[in-house]
């Protein structure tokens, strides 16, 4: 079962404060640990000095004296054991019996003057010693008891703190969670009561964006947008291309139904059939436009490196081919070939710029279109002029849109589609497109492609 975001949060943000919190609980309780540790190594300093002061002072006195002043001498540590010794490293004044030290540990205090270690839970501390009687070794060793009660209590109180305050943490995490996902969650309940019919509908946003829900909500609004444009296009799309394709096939149904009323000589059967085949390749050339335009909204495989002289050469060479060597001007201004240089599809780069070619030719009773190609520093830029019919201000934004029709182009046969797919495939390349046109006096085309740098 997927774990909801709120809740995520809420098991990332406790686990990240308990590993924090854990951290510095542990860092209080060893600091803590060491200070009481050095604090006791300091007592049994002072208990050894203490020690080595009370009983120097009873060298001269007989040895069942001394046992009833030992008797007497104070205990104020727990577990406290002590040995003096003397150069000879031999025990003096109190027996071993059963504790005993090494040779070697008592040299080293003897070298060293203090030693300090652990043995087991008891501390043990060594000190070199020396007064009118000569140098002796002092060790005592203690169980700091109340110390170690106190760090018991310190370690239960803080595993109970670092409980209680993971609890804490996490319902105070819940609770901020759900503030800090209400945005989210009120832009889901937005988003879905948003259906196909009123994709206009728009997420409410500040004037001025000021966090990243303000941005969220702008990028899902230009993605509303964008889905409108789509649902509006497609719809004029299948009212458009219903109506294309219905205009030939009335035609053929009617030509044939009037043909079949009677019997008509072989003459009339003859016109009949070229008036059905001419609205046959109406039709044909409708469907290869559709195609054409599907295709390039979904082809975005087949790039490659592409001279942009030679896509022209044989662009041109195939137009002048089909309608005349006189029928088209071109001319190249580029600044060194070799790196006039885009990526793109060969195959649908060509269908883009003849379309544009073809219908400069169309739109200006046969006078031949110019056909510049230049660079910059960034670009390969086409210029397709042409001294035709143009086109009214008003309309320039239109003429990109499926089946679209300027009033001027209507009397010159097309289906409205060549703009349209031309534009899509520019788009698939990046492309920058600018038209230019007065009416009567031209158009002017021009198509900016980013160069491919080539190191």
């Amino acid at each position: 079962m997927a774990i909801k975001v709120r809740d995520r949060l809420v098991l990332q943000f406790t686990l990240m404060f308990g590993i924090l919190l854990s951290v510095v609980f542990i860092f209080i309780y060893v600091f803590l640990n060491r200070s009481r540790a050095a604090y006791f190594f300091y007592q049994l300093d002072e208990r050894a000095v203490n020690v080595a002061e009370f009983y120097l002072a009873q060298d001269n006195v007989s040895p069942q004296k001394f046992k009833e002043v030992q008797k007497k001498f104070p205990r104020s540590l727990t577990n406290e054991t002590f040995r003096i010794y003397d150069q000879q490293l031999k025990p003096v004044l109190v027996s071993e019996d059963s504790i005993r030290w090494s040779r070697k540990f008592l040299s080293e205090v003897d070298k060293k003057g203090t030693v300090h270690f652990y043995m087991g839970n008891k501390q043990v501390a060594g000190m070199r010693y020396a007064d009118n009687s000569g140098k002796f070794i002092f060790v005592v060793s203690a169980l700091d008891k109340k110390g170690l009660d106190s760090m018991e209590r310190l370690k239960e109180i803080l595993f109970l703190a670092f409980f209680a305050s993971l609890i804490i943490t996490f319902f105070m995490g819940r609770f901020f969670a759900r503030i800090s996902l209400s945005p989210i969650i009120s832009i889901r309940n937005d988003l879905l009561t948003i259906k196909a019919n009123d994709l206009h509908r728009r997420l409410p946003i500040s004037k001025i964006p000021k966090d990243e829900i303000d941005e969220l909500c702008l990028s899902i609004n230009q993605l509303l947008e964008h889905l409108q444009q789509s649902f509006e296009n497609q719809q004029t799309f299948v009212a458009n291309s219903s109506h294309e394709l219905r205009t030939p096939l009335t035609s053929i149904l009617g030509q044939a139904e009037t043909t079949l009323v009677k019997e008509r000589t072989p003459e009339e059967y003859q016109a009949a059939l070229r008036e059905i085949i001419e609205s046959v390749v109406k039709l044909k050339d409708i469907i290869t436009s559709l195609m054409e335009l599907v295709q390039s909204n979904m082809d975005i495989g087949g790039f490659e490196k592409i001279r942009m002289d030679e896509l022209i050469w044989e662009i041109a060479d195939e137009f002048m081919l089909k309608y005349g060597e006189d029928k088209l001007v071109v001319r190249y201004e580029l600044h060194d070939a070799d790196t006039g240089v885009i990526y793109g599809n060969r195959r649908l780069l060509f269908i883009s710029i003849n379309n544009l070619l073809e219908n400069a030719l169309k739109f200006s009773d046969g006078k031949a279109p110019d056909l510049l190609v230049t660079d910059d520093s960034d670009r390969v830029i086409l210029t397709i002029a042409d001294e035709g019919i143009g086109i009214e201000t008003d309309e320039i934004d239109k003429i990109f849109q499926p089946f679209y029709r300027s009033k001027k182009a209507s009397k010159f046969p097309g289906s409205g589609i060549g703009l349209s797919l031309s534009q899509n495939i520019f788009k698939l390349h990046n492309a920058l497109v600018a038209v230019q046109s007065e009416v009567n006096r031209g158009t002017v085309f021009t198509i900016a492609f980013n160069k491919l740098r080539v190191n």
